[in-house]
């Protein structure tokens, strides 16, 4: 049994040569930036802070291949070869990518996701996820597949999503979970609904993708290596996605710089809600009490 059999993830190591690397990393910087002007309408904000140097504070870029945002990238990203060691570990004849998202974050503010799973049932032979690293990264947290039935100890459900608070921020035990330490260069893969969290002291940079088993073969096509759905291809057309997107606005008046003044003043204090409810309510698993504040 391999590690992928056994723990449901890899970390592929080197899998970008660095010249690759280099020129993907330089077009995704100059991405980010758009997106933190404002200059790209598909991000994702999950903490609004206050504006600094009337930057928006970024998490992530949705439909990063498109060519309105950046008409070298797609080309760069197919000509990654990690695609023979995905079906080597996997072991499918072919696959599709349903998702495709670049994950950027500077390195002021903490981040702390909850702990869930991509998958909609565990497990998910079929749907493998993929973080292409940009730059050195560590503190994804990914449990295991052979400690998964473990997680019933401590009110976890063992196939599915967590739904409560002292599931979605429970402070699992470090020997339930592997912390991921990855180069620039390097691609992690893993079975899509193993429990995991993002978590991260520093900055990052990295494209999350997730590919799926397809039964039925279909022609190669050197120019959609990953086999992308049509609405991640560089030329599709923005107006059909605008209908289900919740575009980010930015706004600068009172009310908007307050409630971004008070979530910058929140971040230096613990969570005070997760303290009541460990308190009152938890008693088989205590929420973190300083996700996504300075002293996480």
């Amino acid at each position: 049994m391999n590690d992928f059999e056994k723990k449901g993830y890899y970390l592929f190591k080197k899998a970008i040569n660095p010249s690759l690397l280099s020129q993907i990393v330089k077009e995704t910087e100059e991405m980010f930036d758009k997106g933190k002007k404002n200059l790209w309408p598909f991000i994702r904000v999950y903490n609004d802070y206050p504006y600094l140097k009337d930057n928006i504070n970024v998490f992530g870029l949705d439909f990063p291949l498109n060519e309105k945002l950046n008409k070298n990238i797609y080309n760069l990203i197919n000509k990654l070869d990690y695609v023979k060691k995905l079906k080597e570990i996997s072991k499918w004849e072919n696959f599709k990518t349903s998702v495709i998202r670049l994950h950027v974050f500077e390195n002021f503010f903490n981040y702390e996701g909850f702990w869930h799973r991509d998958g909609s049932t565990f497990p998910t032979p079929n749907q493998i996820q993929s973080v292409i690293y940009l730059k050195h990264e560590k503190g994804f947290r990914i449990v295991p597949k052979n400690k998964n039935h473990l997680l019933e100890k401590y009110d976890y459900p063992l196939k599915d999503n967590p739904k409560k608070n002292s599931q979605l921020r429970g402070k699992l035990p470090y020997e339930m979970f592997d912390v991921i330490e990855a180069e620039a260069g390097d691609v992690l893969f893993f079975e899509a609904a193993l429990l995991h969290q993002g978590f991260s002291k520093k900055e990052r940079m990295h494209f999350h993708l997730r590919h799926e088993n397809l039964i039925n073969t279909i022609p190669a096509d050197s120019n959609n290596n990953f086999n992308f759905n049509k609405e991640f291809l560089p030329n599709y057309d923005l107006d059909n996605l605008y209908a289900n997107y919740n575009v980010y606005i930015k706004k600068n008046d009172f009310r908007s710089k307050f409630k971004r003044f008070l979530r910058l003043f929140f971040y230096f204090l613990p969570r005070f809600k997760s303290i009541f409810r460990n308190i009152f309510k938890n008693k088989d698993i205590k929420e973190t009490l300083f996700h996504n504040t300075f002293y996480q």
